[in-house]
């Protein structure tokens, strides 16, 4: 009895031992994702800062070209009045 006590003691020994092992495995696993997931945040992070800069840049760029476009949209009208004033004033000296 004592022969079967001792083998069932060391084959429960030898399976805790071996859970164990596939629990540590699981824990380095776990923990070098942790560190990738990590570093890639890390990342990713200097990406939407770099993107924030950029976009902000873009958009001070388009409010100068929309700007730009407006002056030239208030110039042109202003030179079709003169055009037509003095297109009307020709037709009234003929």
């Amino acid at each position: 009895m004592t022969r079967r006590g001792a083998y069932a003691s060391e084959s429960a020994l030898t399976a805790t031992e071996q859970k164990k092992k596939s629990q540590d495995a699981l824990i380095d696993r776990l923990n070098e994702q942790y560190t990738s997931l990590t570093e890639q945040q890390v990342v990713l992070q200097k990406q939407v800062t770099a993107q924030k800069a950029e976009t902000e840049k873009a958009k001070s760029a388009l409010e100068g070209v929309m700007n730009e476009m407006q002056s030239v949209v208030g110039e042109r009208k202003e030179y079709l009045n003169k055009w037509k004033s003095r297109s009307v004033l020709c037709d009234v000296m003929m």
